[in-house]
């Protein structure tokens, strides 16, 4: 779905609110749906929005919304630059060899990188006739915080009504 879980958004906002102010200047996000974090962070930013289904741009007003509005697979494209980029329940829509190199190569390129990802199995097929929504991968704690927490404060580990193999993992630096 062009959305995202609530869970973790509002800790996503005081994060930037807290420890970013002045510091960042544009964002990528990317998958960005109905423009989930663009409506939360607020239009004090330069936005570049990757979204893969073109149908959301339309319905969703994507150019109203973002400076910038980038239509592809993020797979298969060279990253804009930004101070900061956003991968809102996303990573879970790739198989897990490329998510890990996106997820490497953002933590390597930019300064400032958000992750919200789904902990546990959470099946979802195509939706709509967008395959792009079909989770391909199914990520653990382990491997997340193996693979990123090094780089990325673990802000949310998961929420406190789900079981610890189940929630939302929120990572950022």
């Amino acid at each position: 779905m062009p959305t995202s879980s609530p869970l973790g958004k509002e800790d996503i906002k005081e994060w930037f609110e807290s420890r970013l102010e002045g510091t960042i200047k544009s964002i990528v996000d990317v998958g960005a749906g109905e423009g989930t974090y663009r409506k939360l962070l607020g239009p004090s930013y330069h936005w570049t929005a990757i979204e893969a289904w073109p149908d959301y741009i339309e319905r969703f007003g994507l150019r109203n919304l973002y400076d910038v509005v980038v239509v592809g697979d993020v797979r298969t494209m060279v990253l804009p630059d930004a101070d900061c980029i956003i991968f809102g329940d996303v990573v879970e829509h790739f198989i897990k060899e490329e998510g890990c190199r996106l997820l490497q190569e953002a933590v390597s390129r930019y300064a400032h990188v958000v992750v919200s990802i789904p902990i546990g199995e959470y099946v979802q097929g195509p939706i709509d006739g967008n395959a792009y929504e079909e989770h391909l991968s199914t990520w653990g704690w382990d491997e997340l915080v193996g693979l990123i927490e090094p780089s990325l404060e673990l802000l949310l580990p998961y929420h406190p009504t789900c079981p610890p193999d189940l929630g939302i993992g929120v990572f950022c630096r």
